[in-house]
Formats: C-alpha cells, sequence, structure tokens
C-alpha cells in the first residue's frame, strides 16, 4: 500500500484529515494523532493497546512491529508492503478510537461499524 491508500482508507472514519508535523505526513482526528508516515515512507505508527500490539506482532511480524523508539508504548509499526486493506482496516479503527473523543466515538458506535468501509 502506499499513504495514498492509507489516508483514504482513514479519512473513511469520522473527521480525519491529512497533515504533517514536523515536515512528516500525518493522520489526525480531531487534531490527535492517528497515523504518521515513518522510514521513508515504507511504513506508518499507529496508536493501539498493548495487548493488540503483542497479538498482531507475534501474529503477523513481517507486518507488523514495535518501534525502536516506543518499545514500552502504546504504538505499532505498520509495514506498508506487507499490509493489506482488509488487515489495516481494523487498526485503523483502533487507532481511531484511541484517538478520538469519547463522544466522537460514542456517537460513531451508535451508527455501527462496516467492512469494507462505504459500501
Amino acid at each position: 500500500m502506499r499513504w495514498s491508500a492509507v489516508s483514504k482508507l482513514a479519512r473513511r472514519l469520522p473527521e480525519v484529515e491529512d497533515g504533517r508535523s514536523y515536515g512528516v505526513k500525518v493522520l489526525r482526528v480531531r487534531g490527535s494523532f492517528l497515523a504518521r508516515l515513518v522510514d521513508e515512507g515504507r511504513c506508518i505508527v499507529v496508536k493501539v493497546s498493548s495487548d493488540e500490539r503483542a497479538a498482531l506482532c507475534a501474529r503477523r511480524p513481517q507486518t507488523f512491529a514495535v518501534p525502536a523508539d516506543d518499545p514500552a508504548g502504546a504504538t505499532m509499526t505498520v509495514r506498508l508492503n506487507a499490509v493489506e486493506p482488509a488487515e489495516l482496516w481494523p487498526v485503523l479503527v483502533s487507532s481511531w478510537r484511541r484517538s478520538a473523543p469519547a463522544t466522537l466515538v460514542a456517537s460513531h458506535d451508535a451508527t455501527g461499524w462496516d467492512w469494507p468501509p462505504g459500501r
């Protein structure tokens, strides 16, 4: 996948927008970090729970990894050349839920989630 595909997919979530931070491409929801492009465009970093990160990294280490600069934190690296949209969607939803205000999450939960988004 390319950043443009990640961005298009993520922007199907409520109030997600493209931006830049310190010259790096990012996705935000109401100003909060959702994902950022790293490793010269080969990977993205997203927010995840420690349990989710451990499970994904153990199951698919060629796709998901613990960032070197955040070994004990709540982020995960996703290799874009190894992930498909169907696999990335739940990761983006999880990151969105961690980034979006609780009121926005609750209002969206009331309408339900779908895959593929925008069906």
